[in-house]
């Protein structure tokens, strides 16, 4: 103010302009950081309007819940959250969620749905497999000039622009070492906040056509745990079970960090009919992959009614603790030795139909009709 005034006064001219300036100033309510010599550059238009519509798309829940089993509370919660993200969000700031339960629940499934859904790229960024807080600068961000790779720019800004709209997952920030993942969480609280990141050359770039979706557990098994009542008690209500994930998560990320990403949306552990429906599809789709890939010409596959309990009955691992992946993974096994079992014996298969039952021991075994 006190630069504007001496030179107002040097140049003979009237200080009205000044105290119009101050009062623009005093109005408003970021600080000196967040000021900026240029107005932010907003969301495209044309991406606007089309989050817009898919986004608000009341057909998005039943996509979601066709593909994806078991996490119809969270599916919903996921709708919601992107319809009031993408009709009330600064168009400067990139739209966000995050996504939280057991490993294997459908979070990063869900988020390749969501995609599918917007037909734009899906990018995932794996805190984890990062060793250290330079490597994810230079992952994220590039190399600075003189360094390696300098001439290649960083993931981050060739999302936001080689692509129009992308939905970039940054998962496992749990696994993380602590030092990138303070890192991380440091990055993304200016890209959510003002929509702009510095890449390594210095150089600024919007990310306000970016989808961000923080997929995350919580260590040392505390999924399970935060499921459970103390003591005697009954299993805690969603609202408890959720406080108590806010909670554990403030011991890893910054208050900061949480609030620009918003309340987790919580994908539950598996369970009963979800679960036998995900063998049924896994054993299904894994003889279908097989029967192509042996050149075998069948009709249909047909899954007996009690073939999805005998085969999770036989399973050894926590389905809790490990989620949909070791179903998926045991039914593929189970369905690549059946049909291999059965093309030995030099059965004729075109244009059969195969039936599939499961012995005691949740073994499968084929009959071709």
């Amino acid at each position: 103010m006190a630069r504007r005034a001496v030179n107002a006064w040097a140049a003979g001219s009237s200080i009205v302009s000044e105290n119009v300036f101050a009062a623009k100033v005093s109005g408003l309510s970021e600080t000196l950081a967040g000021l900026s010599p240029r107005p932010r550059v907003g969301r495209l238009a044309t991406i606007q309007e089309h989050f817009t519509r898919r986004l608000t798309d009341s057909v998005l829940f039943g996509f979601f819940r066709e593909r994806l089993l078991g996490q119809d509370q969270a599916l919903e919660q996921v709708c919601l959250r992107l319809g009031s993200e993408v009709l009330t969000r600064p168009p400067y700031q990139p739209l966000r969620y995050c996504a939280e339960g057991t490993p294997a629940t459908g979070k990063s499934e869900s988020t390749v749905l969501l995609a599918d859904w917007l037909g734009i790229p899906y990018i995932n960024i794996d805190a984890a497999s990062m060793p250290s807080s330079h490597t994810a600068a230079a992952q994220l961000l590039g190399s600075g000039r003189g360094i390696v790779g300098s001439h290649q720019s960083g993931r981050l800004e060739q999302a936001a622009k080689h692509h129009a709209g992308a939905v970039i997952e940054v998962s496992d920030l749990d696994h993380a070492v602590p030092e990138v993942r303070a890192a991380m969480a440091d990055l993304f609280l200016q890209i959510l906040e003002t929509g702009e990141a510095q890449s390594a050359t210095g150089s600024m770039f919007s990310c306000a056509n970016l989808i961000f979706v923080f997929t995350m557990n919580l260590p040392g098994g505390q999924d399970e745990k935060v499921h459970r009542g103390i003591g005697f008690q009954n299993r805690p209500d969603a609202r408890e079970v959720r406080q108590r994930v806010v909670s554990e998560l403030k011991t890893m990320l910054s208050g900061a960090f949480l609030s620009r990403i918003g309340t987790p949306i919580l994908f539950e552990p598996l369970e009963g009919e979800a679960l036998a429906a995900i063998v049924s599809r896994a054993i299904q789709a894994a003889l279908k992959a097989a029967a192509k890939r042996l050149h075998l010409s069948i009709q249909e596959v047909v899954i007996a009614p009690e073939v999805a309990r005998l085969v999770l009955a036989s399973l050894e691992t926590s389905v809790t603790a490990f989620g949909a992946r070791t179903v998926l993974e045991h039914g593929r096994a189970l369905a690549a030795r059946a049909i291999l079992d059965l093309q030995r014996q030099g059965e004729d298969f075109r244009g059969k139909t195969v039936e599939v039952f499961a012995t005691s021991m949740g073994e499968l075994t084929l009959q071709l009709r």
